[in-house]
């Protein structure tokens, strides 16, 4: 096996000795002590790394590389850096080694103005700028400041233009030295004859607006949404975002990320932004959705349940329509998308809903075009096939009909609540279900007779009043429950240590407690938090969840919020909660006749009951004798009394 040769040492005066190395080390410990020097400064001045360049004229990667250690400015550019920042620590080193320092720059703006060309304006004749976009200073910054004018001067002149009125300029730049004198005069140690050096430039409106703009976005210390503002600003005087990002040395996707923000967010997450409350991935994940509504409750996921970004991203998706169901051209949908790829959805479900059931009733004239069924019919939002009146029939039976038997069929055409797709359904007339009712039973056939002796529209009616009467009483009960949860647990007890049935209860009674929509609804409200509920399958809305539907439990990590909020509430607030709670589990009823506790309950908390839901006297007579004649004042002493009282009252 061959063996590479060895290399020969280095000679000791060569490019790696140690004559080098020494070099290297003192070149690295020189360009070093000018980095924390001029960092030092960029600090005190508040400058970001861009803003710097800008006033040096120089290159930001010049000045980048110099702070990472990849390479050397050069002795001329560390001297325009210095005096971009005068008097500073920077500019002593540099003085110390003996190199030359220009004078400092005219202005904030690289090539605008000529230090031969600054006068001195008294600072009773200086005016702000009323276009300036900048809202916010640091009270600690404008302080430090003072001080460094009331014991130097001003030492970076601003820039004005002559405004309406003898010897008044209004500044274009330099609000910030302007602040600081402001706050001196109002300590009285300046007055208005203090002399300010200015540099009096001639432009039109727009071109001093764009100059103090770009002045104030050189600032390291610019909000987020100021900056945004600032942007935006930029833009209704012609600049293109290109044009922006070159003129304040940032990419041109952070100045579409920045107008973005300031067109979309909405006030509530706009304020959590300017506050703290949020960051600026979140705020940009809350953006996603273009509503206000959908946003404030992404802002109370963000802020009071701690979700990132992306779980917020993946929130504001949840319970919207994929782009792939659409059953017409996306170019008739004007709203934004959510997502990309297949993950891609209409962020406005009812523009999207709008033109997906104008796709069915087209999709409903081109089967009636066709002739071939009895009927075509696009069935409502929330309306389903109705199996009690048709036999159903699927696309392979009706590939195995004749021509003639598909006369007599009748087709249907919907968008699926929960898939949002077009569907088709097919079905045969039961002339059975239709003769017999919904209703038959064999426990009911005098009532029976009676309902054949209807016509099958009629009778449908007359069930859909009851169903609806039946269903406002059903309302009423819970609300006046709600109000009276004494009285309601008053029956609930009697009911449960005396055995009595009822045909009404409330609530659920399993093993396990059951969560409805309207738990989640009655929760949500009562604390202001959108808990998560486990078996609501993902990217399904609460309210699109049936009424009676199991929705699960809440989300683990959502219950030291929720315990810690029920030990702050007075106990009369959680008794009532508890009753609204129990009472919210079972939404849907089904209008039976009722027995006598239910109508002496019902007559008590002053709710009135349907006619058709009132029993006939030789059906529940006794029951509701005993009803009438029971005295709740007396069972509501009972429970009051101790053991001893209750036997004598016996």
């Amino acid at each position: 096996m061959r063996r590479r040769p060895a290399r020969p040492p280095p000679p000791a005066d060569g490019p790696s000795g140690d004559g080098h190395l020494k070099q290297e080390r003192q070149m690295d410990k020189q360009q070093k002590a000018r980095v924390t020097a001029m960092e030092a400064d960029r600090d005190d001045a508040k400058l970001s790394y861009r803003g710097l360049a800008q006033k040096a004229g120089v290159s930001d990667g010049n000045i980048r590389d110099a702070v990472k250690g990849r390479k050397d400015m050069g002795e001329g550019n560390w001297g325009k850096v210095a005096s971009a920042l005068p008097g500073g620590k920077l500019e002593a080193l540099l003085q110390a080694a003996g190199i030359e320092i220009p004078g400092p720059p005219a202005h904030a703006v690289r090539q605008q103005g000529d230090a031969a060309g600054i006068v001195a304006i008294p600072f009773g004749n200086l005016r702000p700028n009323p276009d300036n976009y900048r809202k916010t200073f640091d009270p600690e910054d404008i302080a430090g400041l003072a001080e460094s004018i009331a014991e130097n001067g001003v030492l970076q002149n601003l820039v004005v233009r002559e405004a309406d009125g003898e010897d008044i300029h209004t500044i274009n730049s330099g609000g910030r030295r302007y602040a600081a004198m402001m706050s001196l005069r109002a300590q009285n140690r300046i007055d208005d004859t203090f002399p300010v050096p200015c540099l009096v430039r001639s432009m039109k409106d727009t071109e001093a607006r764009a100059l103090a703009l770009i002045e104030n976005l050189q600032r390291q210390d610019v909000p987020v949404l100021e900056e945004a503002e600032g942007f935006k600003a930029l833009t209704s005087l012609g600049w293109d975002t290109e044009k922006i990002a070159t003129a304040c040395h940032i990419a041109p996707r952070t100045v579409q990320d920045r107008l973005q923000l300031f067109d979309k967010l909405k006030p509530v997450a706009r304020k959590a932004l300017a506050e703290g409350q949020i960051t600026l991935d979140q705020a940009r994940a809350i953006v996603s959705t273009p509503f206000e509504k959908e946003q404030n409750e992404l802002v109370t996921y963000a802020v009071r349940n701690g979700y990132s970004a992306a779980s917020l991203r993946d929130k504001a998706k949840a319970g919207k329509v994929p782009v792939r169901v659409a059953g017409f051209d996306l170019k008739k949908y004007k709203g934004d998308y959510m997502g990309t790829g297949t993950e891609r959805v209409f962020a406005d479900t009812d523009a999207f809903m709008k033109l997906q059931r104008k796709a069915a009733q087209q999709k409903v004239d081109e089967i009636k075009a066709s002739g071939r069924f009895a009927s075509v019919t696009l069935l409502a939002i929330g309306e389903y096939f109705d199996y009690s009146r048709f036999h159903h029939l699927d696309e392979e039976d009706i590939a195995e009909e004749t021509p003639e038997a598909l006369k007599e069929l009748h087709a249907f055409v919907s968008v699926d609540r929960w898939r949002h797709d077009i569907e088709i359904e097919y079905g045969r007339p039961d002339e059975r279900s239709a003769a017999r009712g919904p209703d038959d039973d064999e426990d009911g056939a005098a009532e029976d007779e009676a309902q054949l002796d209807l016509e099958p529209e009629i009778r449908r009616k007359k069930r859909e009043e009851e169903l609806a009467a039946g269903s406002r009483w059903q309302r009423d009960m819970l609300a006046a429950v709600a109000a009276r949860a004494a009285d309601y647990f008053r029956t609930e007890i009697l009911r449960d240590l005396a055995g009595l049935g009822t045909t009404w209860r409330p609530v659920h009674f399993d093993i396990m407690t059951v969560n409805l929509p309207a738990t989640a609804e009655i929760i949500q409200s009562a604390t202001g938090s959108p808990f998560v509920f486990d078996a609501i399958e993902e990217g399904v809305a609460l309210a699109d969840v049936p009424r009676n539907e199991d929705i699960g439990f809440i989300d683990a990590a959502d219950i030291p919020f929720l315990r810690a909020w029920l030990t702050n509430q007075p106990d009369a607030d959680v008794t009532r909660l508890y009753a609204q709670l129990q009472v919210s589990r079972s939404m849907l009823f089904h209008p039976h006749t009722l027995d006598g506790e239910t109508l002496a309950l019902s007559q008590k908390i002053g709710v009135p009951v349907p006619p058709h839901m009132t029993p006939e006297p030789e059906e529940d007579e006794e029951v509701n004798e005993e009803a009438e004649e029971y005295d709740y004042t007396t069972v509501d002493r009972r429970i009051a009394l101790d053991g001893e009282a209750e036997e004598e009252l016996a």
